[in-house]
């Protein structure tokens, strides 16, 4: 419509007859009222047998067979919605509904996912059709979260879905309470927090400390003893220590007094330290490449898994969860005297080759975040 209307002002502008204007508004109201009529007939002979047959095609495995079936099934959903309803687009729903989600879901064509959506939301415009969307709710969600971004119709559709509120549809709410800028050391790569006080590590190799109460951000100090960028920080939970992991391949203890910290030990790692992460005896971190190092801060280190793409760690009561680049998660035991004794275990997520970018262990519950193909997936489960 946007196009015929420029075509338009563009030929009055160079004088040419309005009467051609006129004629294309006159055949574009005539092709409109062809449409609906076609479209009635269709969906109304036999009370909605043709979406029967559609939704057959739907489930094809024929390539262009099932294009053309789902095309043709959407671009009647839609007209159903402008159309005066007779009890038909009830009829629709229950034959396509189903086959609708099920695209939603599974496939991996983005105009397949497309079209889908846009059915969906030609259901939304009726009361009958929120109910019975609201038992699939959750895979709706899940897919037009990943399309807000790119879709102006997945975020219409969530905020529909969240009664006018889209921010609710989100994982989580945030509100700004302060920001500055850090661009001068490169970029922040890692932090931790502890009663007020949060630390960064930069790319330069900076670490950084600053007080984070009463809703703003003060500086207290700057260190750059790293050579490179700091890429991981942990910190015990007495607070008393802060331990810092560089691409400089080594692992530098901190004292922590007065919001002040204190560099007291400086350990040779051997290899790039990433996702460090620490007990009161020993460090464990992913080198560059594959496999995890466990240091005993008396100086011994045992290497795990030297053929598994290790992405993430988390350590609770002696137990040491390794997030792998095939989606599985290997569970480790350190709660042994000596690091010979160490064995590793394994537990399998998910039969995909998704990797586990991210793990978090809190209260008996293991938490893992996957790869933005399952729509960025968090998970959790039990760890005993």
């Amino acid at each position: 419509m946007n196009k015929s209307f420029k075509a338009i002002m563009r030929s009055e502008q160079f004088g040419y007859a309005l009467e051609d204007s006129k004629e294309k508004l006159v055949e574009e109201k005539a092709a409109v009222e062809w449409e609906s009529r076609v479209a009635f007939t269709l969906a109304s002979h036999e009370f909605g047998l043709v979406f029967e047959a559609l939704a057959e095609g739907m489930r094809s495995k024929n390539a262009s067979f099932f294009s053309a079936c789902l095309v043709s099934a959407t671009w009647l959903v839609h007209m159903l919605s402008v159309l005066p309803d007779t009890g038909i687009r009830g009829a629709a729903r229950h034959c396509l509904l189903k086959q609708y989600i099920s695209i939603l879901k599974s496939s991996n064509n983005l105009d397949d996912k497309a079209l889908a959506m846009l059915a969906v939301r030609s259901f939304m415009n009726d009361a009958d059709g929120m109910k019975d969307l609201s038992f699939y709710i959750k895979d709706i969600l899940k897919t037009i979260r990943e399309l807000k971004k790119s879709s102006v119709l997945a975020y219409d559709m969530l905020k529909i879905l969240s009664d006018g509120k889209e921010s609710s549809s989100d994982i989580w709410n945030h509100e700004e309470l302060n920001q500055v800028d850090c661009s001068t050391n490169g970029e922040v790569l890692s932090i931790v927090y502890f009663k007020n006080i949060i630390f960064f590590g930069h790319s330069d190799g900076m670490l950084k400390v600053w007080e984070g109460g009463a809703r703003i951000l003060d500086l207290i100090q700057e260190s750059h003893e790293h050579t490179k960028a700091v890429t991981s920080l942990s910190i015990l939970q007495s607070g008393e220590k802060l331990y810092s992991g560089s691409l400089d391949k080594t692992v530098r203890v901190w004292t922590v007094r007065d919001k002040i910290i204190s560099c007291v030990e400086v350990h040779d790692m051997r290899d790039q330290v990433h996702n460090l992460t620490v007990a009161n005896t020993i460090a464990c971190f992913t080198p560059h490449g594959a496999g995890v190092k466990v240091f005993s801060w008396n100086g011994g280190f045992k290497s795990l898994n030297p053929n598994k793409s290790v992405k993430s760690l988390a350590l609770e009561h002696g137990k040491l969860y390794c997030g792998c680049q095939d989606n599985s998660i290997q569970e480790i035991d350190l709660a042994t005297e000596t690091l010979g004794a160490i064995q590793a275990g394994n537990r399998k997520l998910l039969g995909k080759s998704h990797p586990v970018h991210a793990l978090k262990v809190h209260d008996g519950l293991l938490y893992s975040a996957g790869s933005s193909a399952d729509g960025t997936m968090i998970k959790r489960g039990f760890t005993h």
